[in-house]
């Protein structure tokens, strides 16, 4: 059987559960946490490293079982997802090992039943046996929802009521259905809600940009606080939101939903964000950059898994929204520095911006490849004022003009998240640009690319649209086509 849910859905808790209600009389439940097991051992191995982690003896699998004639083993492999994600080794047969590991079992008369649990997002990297059978753990409904906040406000009342803090109202959560259907998420929302009722006070009004930068500024500001030296406290939290959006860059620019730990470390090393230091008063192993930087929000989920000794370690974000947003804030954080330089450029001597962190991020996958990306660009850019607004379009255009040349710069070189060549680079840098300069309001005019070409200009976009066919991942080329609309006027 195997157990499909999204993170936070509930799968080790139903496989807990399970383990705890298989009647005894009929059954053998034997729960393995596959983040604990070798990931090169094989099925048997797992199942006798459970054993011995929870009763603490080396136990044989065939005595075991013998011992234990006239009960169903059930063995429970929870996190296969963690397994995968964190060794990276690929393990699309892994369930059709165990299928041969219960053929092999039967054949001896030892019958034994598995249940494997994954998330949903990684399902597809594994061949089912025919027959399995598969559960999915759906969304809450509304029904459900209901019920979970009608039991949070009765098991937390009198310490809301201790804190003057109201319960929490079924109708401000209905205002997140996308996260409230997630169970972990609505418990953040509703950890979110009882300091202060902040998330009652945030207006019904505001879009989406909005609560999602509260969201992520409170659970920031809450992780800060923790630490005695609170001084400027508003930049710490802006540093750690700059921290987390090279997170959602290191999965963005891989093309996956999650990152492991090494991966994220040397990122952030070579873009300069983050380094750590040994603390020379404590024998314990320093922790990463990668390891600090996630291991303090509640909205970034780990999965571990352990090969040949040593604990690997990925992380993912909890919904993809949070990403996405947190890239989309980024890039519009660069654009409005753009153009303040460029501003500040028109009364200096040198007339240069600085490019070098925006390349680096955005010359490695077409943004349009995730469409909530530019959906956020597109609001956070409409906030700006004219001035900014037209500045930043002046730094597009001056960007996109210089694209395609031979970059001079050599910042951030030893960023490199997957292995492209200078061609890809290059066009994905030029799609992002066009793709930015699409999100102003009347869009751009093909002559302004291209002011010298005249009636020309109209060959120079079949020659770019072929680059980025040629060059861009086929997500990436499929959302970008038909993230843009081309429109002839006289």
């Amino acid at each position: 059987m195997l157990i499909l849910g999204q993170p936070g859905s509930g799968k080790s808790v139903l496989t807990r559960i399970l383990a705890a209600r298989l009647p005894s009389q009929r059954f053998l439940p034997i729960r393995v946490e596959l983040r604990h097991v070798n990931a090169d051992a094989d099925v048997q191995d797992h199942i006798e490293s459970a054993i011995r982690d929870q009763t603490g003896e080396h136990v044989q699998w065939a005595r075991f079982v013998i011992a234990n004639p006239d009960v169903l083993p059930v063995v429970i492999l929870d996190g296969f997802d963690e397994l995968l994600q964190a060794t990276g080794v690929t393990q699309t047969d892994f369930l059709m090992r165990i299928e041969r590991f219960q053929e092999r079992e039967l054949d001896l008369g030892r019958a034994v039943a598995v249940i494997v649990t994954t998330r949903t997002a990684v399902a597809h990297r594994a061949t089912i046996p025919i027959g399995s059978r598969i559960i999915q753990l759906e969304p809450f409904d509304d029904g459900q929802i209901a019920a979970w906040i009608d039991i949070w406000n009765r098991t937390n009342s009198n310490r809301l009521a201790e804190r003057g803090v109201k319960p929490l109202s079924a109708s401000t959560i209905a205002r997140y259905p996308t996260l409230a259907e997630q169970p972990l998420l609505l418990l953040m929302l509703a950890l979110y809600d009882a300091t202060d009722n902040a998330l009652t006070a945030i207006d019904p009004d505001l879009d989406h940009n909005a609560v999602y930068e509260q969201l992520l500024q409170s659970f920031a500001r809450r992780e800060l606080m923790k630490d005695p030296d609170t001084a400027d406290l508003d930049q710490r939290v802006e540093d750690e939101l700059l921290r987390l959006s090279i997170v959602a860059f290191a999965m963005f620019n891989r093309g996956t939903q999650w990152i492991d730990d090494e991966s994220l470390t040397e990122d952030l090393r070579a873009l300069g964000i983050w380094e750590t230091a040994r603390n020379p008063h404590t024998l314990r192993s320093t922790l990463s950059a990668g390891q600090q930087m996630v291991g303090r929000f509640f909205f970034v989920h780990g999965s571990k898994a352990t090969r040949e000794g040593r604990e690997l370690q990925t992380y993912e974000f909890l919904h993809a929204t949070f990403s996405e947003y947190l890239i989309s804030r980024l890039v519009d954080r660069l654009l409005v520095e753009l153009a303040e330089q460029h501003v500040a450029s028109a009364r200096s001597l040198t007339r240069s911006i600085n490019d070098s962190l925006l390349y680096a991020l955005l010359s490695f996958d077409s943004l349009a490849a995730r469409a909530p990306i530019i959906e956020f660009i597109a609001a956070l850019q409409s906030l700006h004022e004219p001035a900014i607004r037209n500045a930043i379009d002046e730094v597009l255009l001056s960007l996109f003009r210089g694209s395609l040349y031979e970059r001079r710069d050599r910042a951030y070189t030893e960023y490199q998240p997957v292995s492209l060549d200078a061609v890809q680079r290059a066009s994905r840098w030029n799609a992002n640009i066009l793709t930015l300069m699409a999100l102003a309001p009347d869009g751009v005019s093909i002559r302004r690319l291209f002011p010298d070409k005249d009636d020309a200009a109209v060959y120079e976009w079949h020659r770019l649209s072929n680059l980025w066919r040629s060059s861009v991942r086929r997500e990436g080329w499929n959302s970008l086509a038909e993230s843009l609309m081309v429109a002839a006027f006289s």
